[in-house]
């Protein structure tokens, strides 16, 4: 989810793959939550070829743009998923998403395309057992049973075309899955140490002269170099991505494509721009790896820098059905302060219809403290 989409939202009517909700889904008592699953059903069971949206803190406005009200509260997107699931038939593709706009906190239940029908499997509030809820235009209703066969033939068809392309964070040490909300720590080492504090004095030769510049492979600048290693290293953490097939479909041709709006106090840099450990001597040697990632069509992230926003994309290729393939390389992210970076990725491949977009949220916790000595002495080469 990006403020891009949001806004067209805003200026869309309610129809079978938006609503608005000025209040927050009361969460309590059976009757309550019964109002929020049956709405999560006749979204899913709606005739559509793109996501559906619950915008929650929205007031609507009928042919005019809605109105960000905001919201108090948040459900919890854990135990949403497992309240949904244990009342339907089989298991429901949708998300739940806290998003600040406007000054505003927002809701976003987020309902792809996907296999249908979906009832419920009990009755349970307003919701009747083994009816199927479908969302038409703006309102809600019960789909006929000649509308229900139509939805089985339609879901067979369409699952034998496209792949089901998924995406998380991982944990490139222990290669675990992290799923698609991600917390990193950030030490930010606050002001940063001066030169001269580590830079050790010339040696000096009885005439006079300053042995360094005898040595034409000195690094003149190492010592400046190694404080602002010193300085990104504590302050950045990697982030690597996994993406899956979770079908029985070659997906061809994956690419990841994610737009992120800038926020002051962020760093967020792919490889070229993440710390690099200084040497006290000149290397002239050459780093192959870009080119060879490229020859290897390796899904290296790439981050590109405009006025207002990061725009991250990522060349997956051909995924086999049922296989995963992490990056190969991290992006960085850290911050000056504790904050969190919600962000949607829209991934593309050549027997997709239509991108799939997966939100994401990495949570950036921080530490504050000035630059010591000792951070920077434990990195410093061994002959010095």
């Amino acid at each position: 989810m990006n403020d891009a989409l949001i806004e067209e939202l805003l200026n869309e009517d309610e129809s079978a793959s938006l609503d608005f909700k000025r209040d927050q889904y009361p969460f309590k008592e059976d009757y309550e939550k019964s109002g929020l699953l049956k709405d999560i059903i006749a979204f899913a069971n709606a005739w559509r070829r793109s996501d559906a949206y619950i915008l929650i803190g929205v007031e609507e406005v009928k042919g005019g743009r809605s109105r960000v009200i905001g919201v108090n509260n948040h459900l919890n997107d854990s135990h949403l998923q497992q309240f949904v699931k244990s009342k339907v038939q089989r298991p429901i593709e949708f998300s739940y998403q806290a998003y600040p706009f406007e000054g505003c906190q927002i809701a976003i239940i987020t309902i792809p395309v996907q296999e249908r029908p979906f009832f419920s499997k009990a009755d349970f509030g307003k919701v009747k057992k083994g009816v199927v809820y479908r969302r038409f235009g703006s309102s809600t209703g019960e789909a006929q049973p000649d509308e229900i066969a139509r939805m089985g033939i339609a879901s067979v068809q369409s699952e034998k075309k496209s792949p089901v392309l998924d995406l998380h964070f991982g944990d490139n040490l222990s290669r675990k899955n992290i799923g698609p909300k991600i917390t990193v720590s950030s030490l930010f080492l606050w002001p940063r140490l001066q030169v001269g504090i580590i830079k050790p004095k010339p040696k000096i030769h009885p005439l006079g002269i300053d042995l360094d510049f005898r040595d034409s492979l000195l690094n003149k600048n190492y010592y400046k170099e190694l404080i602002e290693y010193v300085f990104f290293k504590n302050c950045l953490s990697s982030i690597y991505f996994i993406m899956e097939n979770n079908s029985s479909e070659v997906a061809s041709g994956v690419k990841l494509n994610s737009i992120i709006n800038i926020q002051e106090g962020i760093y967020l840099a792919d490889e070229s721009k993440g710390p690099i450990r200084p040497d006290k001597y000149l290397s002239y040697s050459i780093n192959s790896l870009p080119i060879l990632n490229n020859f290897l069509n390796q899904p290296h992230p790439n981050i590109d820098v405009f006025n207002d926003h990061w725009e991250l994309n990522i060349n997956f290729g051909d995924i086999l059905p049922g296989y995963k393939k992490w990056t190969t390389a991290p992006i960085y992210v850290g911050a000056k302060i504790s904050h969190g970076i919600n962000f949607e990725a829209a991934i593309y491949a050549k027997n997709l219809p239509e991108p799939t977009r997966i939100p994401l949220s990495i949570q950036i916790e921080v530490e504050n403290r000035p630059m010591e000595i000792a951070d920077v002495e434990k990195y410093m080469n061994k002959d010095e």
